[in-house]
């Protein structure tokens, strides 16, 4: 028989006792038995007050009599059901004190026969205290155990289709905020939801019916202030004694704080996926863990691609190396990085973002990765960088304009001047052909301050509804004269109803100075391809660095396979007078006059180019889509033809210029009236207006400006005709407020066959 590790003590005056009746334990039990030696009864006492208290107690006989403690430690012994073992001798049970109980057994040392019954009882008792013991830790450690669970235990039993609450404990009470002690006897079923009392009624008819021996659920229990508890439950039936069941034993965990954390997890994955700015997560090594929607969306990388690669994945390579030194030195150390950078879509398209990269650490302050933030600010920078471009060209196109004006004044006298006296020379005169050089000197000056004013917006446009192919295709014609055989000019359009509203003059001199630039970029021959199309943007569109605004354009692409450009080229291309060429062979204004064109017209221009592969210019131009509020000119009136001696009112602040111009009318047979300002001009028109045909007149007066006044002659004769002459150029008809039909315009300089076809053709026409 073997027997648990057992506290046994041995009550003898005698320690002999001790070591002998171990060894007849150790014999009767085959292993080894430790016993505790107690010499008199009160140490015996307070090993039985000992913690845990012994398992048995070995008493000779011998003490019984000398002590007055033997019987409060039988009285113990049988209170504490610990067995005692009396050990008697029959030579001296004479002075030996009688004790009877439950727990006491007697050992006759003389009769040896019983000593094993004796043994057998002893241990049979020990061994149902032990258990006895183990089943009273188990409850106690259950009791505590239900009671001080963090999750809230209720047992119920069925009656009637209810739950009544059986036990429960301490943490169901506390949470729904009623009295321990009221809880029981009351239905389980008040203390839940509504929607959770259906599914959890319908659960424990499953279980009485005994189709399921456990249940999980997710349910809403009602505290008394009327908190709702979110709590999952495990659910086990308790049966009767004969199988069937009686009753539910449920644990609820509450998880209102877990729902709480998934519902703001939630909302915060919903902010972050839905953020217009981009975000993404790194580790410390810049290894990409997570990116958002936006970040897809901006840079045209989808999460697969770049989760697992570095973030330099998008960067563009256009910042210093020592720019992501300073990044990495600044977020390594735990600080927050703010900048503009410049990074890299996947379609190679540069993007700017105002980026923020924040380090992230743990509560000791570690790091653990680095969570960046940017906002797309592309079509800012571009809009203020093309703001820029546009402030430049405008002062350079008002210094421009101002040039132009005292420069036409001076070529408008020379070529004057040298017209009159062309006029006076006999036709065999030497001097006629150095005369005919200065004119033609002149009217080269003349043409450059004409793409000076186009550059400008100051050069008076006609503009009408235009079809872009056809058009092109009748400067493609005269195209073939202008570059060598070994360059050939190429023309595709995509459709033949693609129209814009602007000056035809305007599209040849674009499609000009594009073929002109991309022949001095193919010095030993190539292709230039010109190709139209039409496309439309539904919102801003970033093509290279020029931000196009939404709408619907014709596209014109002139492409050659030549020398192609840097970037700082790029940058520079369009200023005027500006040029790679060798000096004498350009101006610097073809590119620059087309920039204005383009502009003028409302249009975008953009050059795509790299060294040693060519170059291309997209120019998109606003397609017309209604013409119904385009102005036209409108066709004049019939009526009477212009008298054979008209009378003209010449009104010129110049000498030079007004002699000249007298002169020629004069020799003409026209009948000219001088003015040499505003004031002048009204006082002959006040006093002749009706015999006055035709106004001429500077817009440039020293007192006035010409298009005020002829506003107002217009007003008091409305079939008064008109030349406006200028040296700068001259604005849309509609904002003069001038009527159509009557007017034109003479740039300065001009030359005479130039003044008497406008002349003549307006007074030729009928009123």
């Amino acid at each position: 028989m073997s027997c648990p590790s057992s506290k046994f003590i041995v009550v003898s005056s005698t320690e002999a006792h001790k070591h002998q009746l171990a060894d007849f334990l150790s014999t009767y039990l085959k292993q080894p038995v430790e016993l505790h030696f107690c010499p008199d009864f009160s140490q015996a006492i307070s090993a039985f007050l000992t913690e845990p208290p012994p398992d048995a107690a070995f008493v000779f006989a011998t003490l019984l009599h000398q002590s007055p403690w033997q019987k409060p430690l039988v009285l113990m012994a049988e209170r504490m059901q610990v067995p005692v073992v009396i050990f008697r001798d029959r030579e001296s049970e004479d002075g030996a004190v009688k004790i009877a109980g439950n727990w006491i057994l007697e050992w006759n040392l003389r009769d040896t026969h019983r000593h094993r019954r004796t043994l057998d009882r002893l241990f049979s008792l020990v061994h149902r205290r032990q258990n006895e013991q183990k089943q009273t830790l188990k409850m106690k450690q259950y009791e505590y155990f239900f009671q001080e669970a963090p999750e809230m235990h209720v047992i119920t039993r069925f009656q009637n289709g209810d739950q009544i609450i059986v036990d429960h404990n301490k943490t169901f009470a506390r949470a729904i905020g009623y009295p321990s002690q009221s809880l029981a006897g009351r239905s389980l079923y008040q203390f839940l939801s509504e929607s959770s009392r259906e599914r959890f009624k319908t659960a424990s008819q499953r279980i009485l019916a005994n189709h399921k021996k456990s249940l999980s659920r997710e349910v809403e229990l009602l505290s008394k202030r009327g908190r709702v508890i979110n709590a999952v439950t495990h659910v086990v039936p308790e049966h009767h004694a004969e199988g069937r069941p009686s009753g539910l034993r449920i644990i609820f965990v509450d998880v209102s704080q877990q729902k709480r954390l998934e519902k703001e997890l939630r909302k915060l994955s919903s902010i972050i996926e839905q953020m217009a700015d981009h975000v993404m997560v790194t580790d410390l090594n810049g290894t990409i863990q997570y990116v958002n929607p936006a970040f897809e969306r901006i840079t045209g990388y989808a999460a697969h691609e770049v989760i697992g690669k570095h973030s330099r994945i998008i960067k563009s390579g256009k910042h210093p190396p020592e720019f992501y030194r300073n990044l990495w030195n600044t977020i390594l150390s735990g600080k927050v990085f703010r900048d503009v950078l410049i990074n890299r879509k996947k379609n190679g398209e540069l993007f700017y973002e105002e980026k923020t990269i924040t380090p992230i650490k743990d509560e000791k302050g570690n790091l653990l990765y680095f969570v960046s933030t940017g906002k797309d600010i592309t079509e800012r920078v571009l809009q203020q960088e093309q703001m820029v471009q546009m402030q430049k060209m405008e002062a350079i196109g008002r210094l421009a304009a101002g040039i132009t004006h005292d420069f036409n004044h001076i070529l408008a006298l020379i070529m004057a001047q040298a017209e009159e006296i062309l006029y006076h020379l006999p036709p065999d005169d030497k001097m006629r052909d150095q005369m005919g050089e200065i004119i033609h000197a002149a009217q080269s000056g003349a043409k450059l301050t004409r793409n000076l004013l186009t550059f400008s917006k100051t050069q008076s446009p006609e503009p009408r509804k235009v079809n872009l192919k056809h058009s092109i295709e009748k400067t493609r014609e005269m195209l073939d004269r202008l570059v060598p055989q070994n360059i050939h000019v190429r023309f595709e359009a995509k459709s033949d109803d693609i129209f814009v509203y602007m000056d035809p003059a305007q599209i040849d001199q674009l499609i000009l100075n594009f073929v002109l630039n991309a022949r001095d970029a193919l010095p030993d021959g190539g292709t230039i391809q010109i190709s139209l199309d039409r496309v439309t943007f539904k919102r801003p569109k970033q093509v290279k660095n020029t931000l196009i605004s939404p709408g619907r354009y014709a596209r014109i692409r002139v492409t050659d396979d030549g020398i192609g450009m840097s970037e700082e080229v790029q940058k520079q291309i369009f200023d005027p007078f500006f040029s790679t060429k060798e000096k004498g062979k350009g101006t610097g204004l073809g590119l620059s006059t087309n920039y204005g064109i383009v502009h003028q017209n409302k249009g975008f221009i953009v050059v795509h180019s790299q060294l040693n592969q060519g170059t291309t210019f997209e120019v998109y131009l606003p397609q017309v889509t209604d013409m119904s509020n385009q102005p036209n000119p409108r066709p004049p009136a019939a009526g009477d033809s212009a008298s054979s001696t008209p009378t003209i009112l010449l009104v010129e602040d110049s000498d030079i210029i007004r002699n000249v111009v007298k002169e020629a009318l004069r020799r003409r047979g026209y009948e000219v009236l001088i003015a040499t300002n505003a004031e002048e001009a009204r006082a002959y028109f006040h006093q002749k207006s009706s015999d006055i045909s035709l106004l001429i007149s500077d817009i440039q007066l020293p007192d006035a400006n010409g298009i005020d006044l002829a506003r107002q002659f217009q007003q008091q004769m409305p079939d008064l005709k008109m030349v406006l002459m200028s040296g700068l150029g001259f604005p849309e008809l509609n904002e003069t407020g001038l009527q159509e039909g009557r007017i034109t315009f003479l740039q300065k300089p001009f030359t005479m066959d130039e003044f008497w076809q406008k002349v003549e053709s307006l007074l030729e026409a009928p009123n």
